[in-house]
């Protein structure tokens, strides 16, 4: 019998790989960046994947309708910590990058929690796509690199003298993504944004899939920043870049699979960067060479077979049950979801309060047209500017604390508890909040 895995939807990219073990997938869907659901521009739903969203993954775990889970984070975790099915967390970030502008003593107590957490709960395998992720966590697990099917990809001509950048939220995620880097190396050259940038000017989402490796085809060069330690040399789309047969400009990081010279360009030098482009742009030749070098590099480093036989291993393998130990669990887990709160209260990313948050313009975009969307009563814009904000920033109870508010004022009350929630699990005696959901409790049928 094929085993049904449930898992959550917060990388397409990622999902389509995982349906390639042929397990059939019940996948919960969420919102990120902004959108809710399945985007269907990054990646079509593998046949094997069914979606869902959370009630019904409720009521088919509580029936016993999975084999085993996989969660992307540890909010994932946390919807199905009771359950003593066998679960894989994926580490898809460093703490760096998860932990985002909080202070270091902020950012220690928040991974001093999450490893608690993880540890101690009952049939969890930690997983992790790099070294620098496992490293950074500093938790035993597994290391699963990515897996690139080339059958995929290919036919790179490199016709258009244009670099193709790809990512969500490059300019939000800077320095992690070197974006600043890239637009001082690649100013004035002609360049194509992929995904979703809202506050990147000319980036767009492709139309599909097969539209975005027309992109990879097409396009002479690649450009990667990513920056250590926050992330790797490399991602999915670089990685899918050089399967194409694209060569690549990147940014120096130890962790890169990209030879000088040899299968591409490495500088940590921007002037050099730009430079290395320019030659590209010239010599189209030389860049088919590159190219079909780094694809050769993506057959060797990230063979799509040792991808699926490793997650085949992880999701073969299991253990008994046992309980969850009482003291890790700050909040309500699974099997209490079925109440009037409803699943999803404990959906997103671990908020930490941030001291002087009111003295920095930690908003950038999304502050001003927050503002602007509150002096003029459009609550709905207002609330959307603060998930777009949240998406980048998964420490800022402050902006969590707004959210509840507005969505109190829409009406939205089930979503203003889930907020609430959120911020108590890491900050079980947060004032503000608990005074919150304290009058949200009293509000309730029956409530003091």
């Amino acid at each position: 019998m094929v085993p049904r895995i449930l898992t959550f939807n917060w990388h397409e990219s990622y999902i389509h790989l995982l349906a390639k073990t042929g397990y059939e997938f019940d996948v919960v869907q969420v919102t990120k960046g902004g959108r809710f659901g399945w985007i269907r521009e990054f990646r079509p739903v593998p046949r094997n994947c069914r979606l869902i969203d959370e009630a019904a993954a409720l009521s088919r775990l509580a029936a016993g309708g999975y084999d085993r889970i996989v969660a992307h984070n540890v909010f994932d975790l946390m919807f199905v910590l009771e359950s003593d099915l066998p679960k894989a967390i994926l580490f898809h970030t460093t703490v760096e990058v998860r932990a985002g502008e909080a202070g270091r003593d902020l950012k220690t107590a928040f991974h001093d929690k999450v490893r608690r957490l993880v540890t101690l709960s009952p049939n969890v395998t930690p997983i992790f796509i790099s070294r620098l992720k496992k490293e950074s966590w500093g938790l035993d697990g597994e290391i699963i690199l990515p897996g690139i099917d080339l059958a995929e990809y290919g036919g790179y001509t490199g016709s258009e003298r244009k670099v193709l950048r790809i990512g969500n939220f490059l300019k939000e995620a800077d320095p992690a993504s070197g974006f600043s880097i890239q637009e001082k190396a690649l100013s004035g050259l002609p360049a194509t944004v992929l995904g979703l940038n809202p506050t990147v000017a000319g980036s767009f989402v492709p139309k599909d899939w097969d539209d975005c490796r027309g992109y990879m085809r097409s396009h002479r060069v690649y450009v990667n920043t990513t920056q250590a330690p926050f992330e790797d040399g490399y991602n999915l789309a670089m990685l899918e870049a050089m399967a194409t047969g694209m060569p690549v400009v990147s940014a120096e990081n130890p962790s890169s699979p990209i030879e000088n010279g040899a299968n591409g360009y490495v500088s940590a030098d921007e002037r050099e960067l730009r430079a290395r482009v320019e030659d590209l742009f010239s010599d189209r030749g030389l860049a088919g060479t590159l190219g079909q070098k780094a694809r050769e590099t993506v057959a060797d480093r990230f063979p799509i077979e040792s991808f699926i036989s490793n997650w085949k291993r992880v999701l073969d393998a299991g253990s008994p049950g046992v309980s969850v130990p009482d003291d890790i669990v700050p909040g309500r887990v699974a099997p209490s979801l079925a109440d009037s709160h409803s699943a999803g209260f404990i959906r997103g990313s671990a908020q930490i309060h941030v001291e002087g948050m009111e003295e920095r313009d930690y908003f950038h975009k999304e502050r001003r047209e927050l503002e602007t969307a509150l002096e003029s009563g459009d609550l709905e814009s207002a609330r959307s500017a603060l998930e777009m904000f949240l998406e980048a920033h998964p420490l800022d109870a402050e902006a969590l604390l707004r959210h509840s508010d507005i969505c109190v004022r829409l009406g939205r009350r089930d979503e203003a508890f889930a907020d609430l929630e959120k911020i108590l699990l890491f900050e079980p005696g947060r004032e503000d909040a608990l005074a919150r959901k304290a009058a949200f409790e009293r509000a309730l049928p029956g409530g003091a």
